[in-house]
Formats: C-alpha cells, structure tokens, sequence
C-alpha cells in the first residue's frame, strides 16, 4: 500500500468479542455466552488515507495530534456483533446516516445508495481529553454520560494513546505528516521511459513502413508495391525515395535500459521479487539485488523503521494490559485465585532450538528476596526444568514490576533484510574452512548453520550428541568400527 499511497495506517488493537452457543442439558436448550476466540485477542487492520483524518498536517508524530477520526463503511451483521449492547443501535439501519444541520439544529437521515447494505462506522479521538466516541450512521454509539467515554488504548502506566501507525514510503520533509510514495518517487523516471519507448517504437514502425515520396509521372502505390513485385515504369524519370533518412533506434532502447535500472535500484529488484536470471549468472545478479536493497532499506527504510518502532509501542502496550494479566479463576466451595498466563518463548542459543518459559508467581508481589532466597528459588526451578534439554530455562517474574517497567522498541536496519538460502549455502563453507580452528569461534554452532543451510529442518539428525563427541575423543569408540554386537565390543 505504501508504494502508491501518501501514507497507510496499520492499526493495533484487543478485542474481547462474546457469542451465544446452545447447549444441551437434561434434553433442554440453553443458551451460554462465550469468549469468541475466533475474533477476540490480538488484531490488526490496514487503513487508507481518506479513512483516517488527522488535525495538522505538519505534524509528523500521530501521537502529538489533537484529534483523529477514523472512518469506514461496515456490514450491518459486524456492527450488531460489536455494538448490539448499545441502546441506541436499534435506530441504526443499513444504508442510512443522520446528518445535523447546524442553521435549524434538526437532524435529518440521508439514504446512501452506493452503500445500501452498509452501515457508517466513524470514531472520534481526542488523546489530550481522553476522549474516544463511536457513531453508527451518524448515532451516537458512547456511553449515557457523555464524558464517560476513555479511549480504550493504554499503555502500561494508564495513559491513553492512539492505536494506530502511519506508514510511508519516504519522507517528503522533516514537518510533514504525509509521505513520498514509491509511485510519486519514481514518477519522473516513469514519464521519461515512457516517452524512450514511443520514440524508438514509433521509429522502428517507421523503418518497416516507410513513408515513401515518388518523382515522375508513374503512379506508385499498394497496388504495385507487394513481396516480389517487378514493376515497369513508362517514365524514365520516375524515381522512389524514403521521406525520412533511416535511423537506428538501438539507442532509444539502449536509454529505456539505463531507465529501467535506476527504476529497479530505487524500487525491488526483479531478481529479489522471485525472477531469478539464468543459472551462469545467477550468483553475481542475486548478489547485486542483495547489494540494491540494501541501498533501498537504509534509505527508504529509515522511514519505515520510524514507525515500526512506534507500532511496537503499541504492541508492547497491548501485550502488557492484557496477555500479561491475571484472570480470575474460581475454585471449588465459590473461592477465587487469580491465575496468569505462562508463556513460551522461542530461542535459539549457540545456533541450538530452545525457549524461555516466563511465568508470573503473585507471592512475589511486595516481596523483597535476600541473595540466599534467590538462589533457594532458582534451585527449585532448576529441578522443575527438564535436565536432559539444556536450552529450555524457566523466568520467574514478579507481575507488578513487569508491568511498571519502561521498555524500549528498537529496530536493526540489517536485519530487515533476510539472506536466502542461496547466499548463506555460498557463504558458509568457506566460513567453516577460514574459521576452523579460531578459538574464538563456537564451531558447533557454526557446524549447525552449515547444515540448516542445506538441511533445514533434518539438521539436527546429523549432529551428534556430546556424550558421542567425548567418547570418540577419549577413543573410547573409534569411528570407523561400528558396533554391531556385544560380542564385538568384547573384541574391541
């Protein structure tokens, strides 16, 4: 969306989202609310310019805007499912909106027929007051106090902010909101190799249907001019001569290809969008593409990362107001116990597979543990983990500091920017040969990402395991002898 657009709103949002099921029960139907998982957690949505409206233009931080609305058109069946619970949804009908008229103060309902089945979703923000209000078709969706409507976006500390990131291609000025897009950015490029390519095609048109002038008396035309005709003339005189001297358009062409590469270096190399070249050229045109983008994200991308870090932001908020928090669970005899989540996290550590596992422990709320209490604990957790997998750890966190803390989004332009699997088989062998015997290097995790390299996921049958490893090197089991039997290890 950012290549030809001014700018593109990627929203980050929590839903809890409630459905009715019908259960069974002693051969009656009952109906039980519950959580909808299908629509409820993490979602995010794409915006487009003239769906989001913003206060100043030369504003670049959203955050910093005095108000924003967002604005689009939605089914009737999606607004019931999120709205349903309002008491003023029973006046709102698909395809009507009510407009106020601030010369009589009446309001009136306008049919809109291009969106007959739809229904106008528009929300109001205002992040100084706190101010978040929903209309449905121009009625007012917010709470019976008017000024009991918070935005529901949060950070950690209870501060309201907006829930959405603008992004865009580059910048057009440091106090701008809007962005270049890759389409503006290339525009004059584009006009040029427009106008290269209707010279030279129009002059090669030309060459093979050359316009023609006749001197003499002879008519000359389509009638006699035909593959091998043989045409007497009555007029000695009479003579046939191009208009236009012949010109070579291999120029024009030759331009329209410098063109075309500085239209690739400043946009996505074909080679890096999947058309790879022939296999003689393959290595040096995936390098120069590899070379080309590189260029393009430190330039380009410095604007992109800018608002990744701030989605990120929102991200984090959303990950601490709500996957972190406890839920209330009740017990047998109607007691209650808040229980939280415990999370997985996938790790990978001197090139092995491993996670933290995170879990928040509630009896650590206000307590305050002495060096020896601290290593107690960890012991304990050491005997919970599994000995076997050394990779696998497990984080005991207190909640209430987690979530007081201040976390910093960060953004390394590198790696944006993925090496393919091409690069990384070219590049580690010879890796592994220069570096063989460096003691600075863990060779078996450069040895893992060798094999990943060519094996992926089988690569990790072909290491072998370190009890094997000190064994051959105490020559406890050679390697060329196999073990077959019991009686062979007698013999040996």
């Amino acid at each position: 969306s950012i290549m030809y657009n001014p700018v593109t709103y990627l929203e980050a949002d929590f839903n809890e989202v409630y459905q009715t099921i019908k259960q069974t029960n002693n051969g009656k139907i009952t109906k039980k609310e519950v959580l909808d998982e299908v629509f409820s957690g993490f979602t995010t949505s794409i915006w487009s310019p003239n769906q989001i409206l913003i206060n100043n233009a030369y504003e670049r931080n959203i955050q910093k805007q005095k108000c924003i609305i967002k604005r689009r058109w939605i089914t009737y069946e999606d607004a019931e499912a999120k709205y349903s619970d309002k008491d003023n949804f029973e006046y709102v009908r698909a395809g009507w909106k009510s407009i106020y008229n601030e010369n009589d103060g009446l309001f009136y309902d306008s049919y809109d027929e291009s969106h007959s089945g739809l229904v106008a979703e528009e929300i109001y923000f205002n992040r100084r007051e706190d101010m978040e209000i929903i209309f449905l078709g121009g009625i007012y969706m917010g709470d019976d106090n008017i000024d009991d409507n918070p935005i529901k976006h949060r950070d950690n500390l209870d501060r309201p902010k907006y829930n959405i990131t603008p992004f865009g291609y580059s910048k057009i000025g440091d106090n701008f909101f809007f962005y270049k897009s890759l389409m503006n950015a290339m525009k004059w490029d584009n006009m040029l190799i427009d106008s290269l390519y209707e010279i030279g095609m129009n002059n090669e048109i030309l060459q093979q249907e050359m316009p023609l002038a006749v001197f003499g008396q002879d008519k000359v035309d389509g009638e006699i001019i035909y593959p091998k005709a043989i045409t007497a003339f009555g007029d000695k005189d009479t003579k046939i001569e191009p208009l236009i001297p012949p010109k070579n358009s291999q120029g024009a062409f030759n331009a329209s290809r410098e063109v075309e590469q500085s239209m690739e270096d400043t946009s996505v190399n074909r080679t890096l969008s999947g058309d790879l070249p022939e296999a003689s050229q393959k290595a040096y045109n995936v390098a120069q593409a590899q070379s080309n983008a590189r260029k393009l994200i430190r330039g380009a991308g410095r604007s992109m990362i800018e608002s990744i870090i701030q989605y990120g932001d929102l991200m984090k908020d959303i990950a601490v107001n709500h996957i972190t928090t406890a839920e209330v669970q009740e017990l047998v005899g109607g007691n209650m116990k808040l229980k939280y989540r415990t999370l997985f996290i996938d790790d990978e550590a001197n090139g092995k597979k491993g996670g933290k596992t995170i879990k928040f422990d509630d009896d650590l709320i206000g307590m305050v543990l002495s060096p020896e209490e601290k290593e107690k604990r960890n012991i304990a957790l050491l005997e919970e983990g599994t000995p076997l997998d050394k990779q696998k750890s497990i984080r005991l966190v207190n909640p209430e500091l987690f979530h007081k803390f201040k976390f910093l989004t960060k953004v390394d332009i590198e790696e944006m920017l993925n090496k393919n699997q091409e690069y990384w088989q070219e590049l580690l062998p010879k890796l592994k040969g220069l570096l063989q015997n460096d003691p600075y290097i863990n060779q078996e995790w450069l040895t893992r990402k060798l094999l990943y390299a060519f094996f992926q996921s089988d690569a990790e049958d072909g290491i072998n395991k370190e009890e094997d490893i000190q064994e051959q090197q105490m020559g406890k089991i050679p390697q060329d002898i196999p073990i077959k039997s019991s009686v062979e290890e007698k013999v040996i």
